[in-house]
């Protein structure tokens, strides 16, 4: 069964006019490459997929992750949980507030 998670960010004092800036913006808090690439290999192999999406009005950027298995979730949730852990110590460092909403 496929596991759906919804990430919405958001940061005040951002004047972003589309998704790729707000995307970039947030990868540019959490900088690391090496997760980045980790993230690309999973949607390669369509273990993932991601779409972005930005809200102009309300600054909001919302990040949509589909797993296509439970498994597949799981076994990124366990093995990933230190980058996990890192990455909203320096969103939280930089002001920017967020829900993760998981669905399976």
């Amino acid at each position: 069964m496929a596991v759906t998670q919804t990430i919405t960010f958001t940061k005040s004092d951002t004047t972003f006019q589309n998704d790729i800036e707000s995307q970039n913006e947030l990868e540019g808090i959490v900088n690391d490459s090496d997760y980045t690439s980790y993230l690309a290999d999973l949607r390669s192999n369509d273990t993932l997929q991601e779409t972005t999406s930005l809200n102009v009005d309300t600054q909001t950027h919302t990040l949509v992750r589909i797993w296509n298995t439970k498994e597949a979730f799981d076994l990124w949730e366990s093995s990933k949980s230190a980058e996990i852990a890192s990455h909203t110590a320096a969103l939280d460092a930089a002001g920017v507030t967020y829900t993760i909403n998981t669905e399976e």
